[in-house]
């Protein structure tokens, strides 16, 4: 009976980690790096124009009179 399967092998419940080569690591490194730099961070823009066009919409909001 030949058993070619390592003891380690066949015996984890883990998946194995992905080999990537070196460059195939780095873009994938990036992509997830520009993903979550446009996804994860704070919104674009200053918040006054908001505020500015909302009393644009509706002047009764003006605290000034």
């Amino acid at each position: 009976m030949s058993n070619n399967v390592p003891n380690w092998m066949h015996h984890s419940k883990k998946e194995q980690k992905r080999k990537l080569k070196p460059q195939a690591l780095r873009q994938a490194k990036a992509r997830l790096a520009q993903f979550k730099k446009r996804h994860m961070g704070r919104p674009q823009g200053d918040p006054s124009l908001y505020n500015n066009y909302s009393l644009i919409l509706n002047p009764c909001l003006s605290t000034t009179k």
